[in-house]
């Protein structure tokens, strides 16, 4: 089954990728004609993130990038 760079990634769920069309779009799988990316915020801007075990990840800071 193609996949058009409009749409979600199936080996981005757990099994994506043996799946159906009619089972991705069963999970929520994207399939849109229209795709945006972008990116928002400032120099003021934290982002945390949290792991599947409970950590506190800083993937922003002020702005930036922190990985």
């Amino acid at each position: 089954m193609p996949f058009g760079p409009r749409r979600a990634y199936p080996l981005c769920i757990r099994g994506g990728t043996a799946l159906s069309r009619e089972e991705l779009e069963r999970t929520g799988f994207n399939f849109s004609l229209i795709h945006v990316d972008f990116m928002m915020g400032s120099g003021e801007l934290d982002i945390d993130g949290v792991t599947a075990d409970g950590r506190t990840e800083p993937p922003l800071r002020g702005g930036n990038w922190a990985l």
